[in-house]
């Protein structure tokens, strides 16, 4: 084992990240470092995409203001994430 390999291992093991990586699905032969990708699918997109289609299939349309959380207030809740100094007019 060369020295970069150690230290790679060394690095992994002191990652404060580390126990996230059970979260997502990554193929063993993959090195996943594209950075501007949708990035490897995650147990909790895979969660909310599921509830989102449950509830669609169940309120239909009704899911506009019956949803939880509602689907009308999407674009707004989204928006103040991304950019939460930005000014709405």
């Amino acid at each position: 084992m060369d020295t970069d390999e150690i230290d790679a291992k060394r690095r992994d093991e002191n990652d404060p990240l580390a126990h996230l990586r059970d979260r997502f699905h990554i193929p063993n032969d993959e090195l996943y470092m594209d950075g501007n990708s949708l990035g490897p699918f995650s147990t909790d997109a895979n969660r909310a995409l599921s509830n989102a289609v449950d509830e669609w299939r169940e309120r239909g349309i009704r899911g506009w203001t019956d949803a939880d959380p509602e689907w009308f207030h999407y674009g707004e809740r989204l928006g103040d994430r991304l950019a939460p100094q930005d000014t709405r007019v």
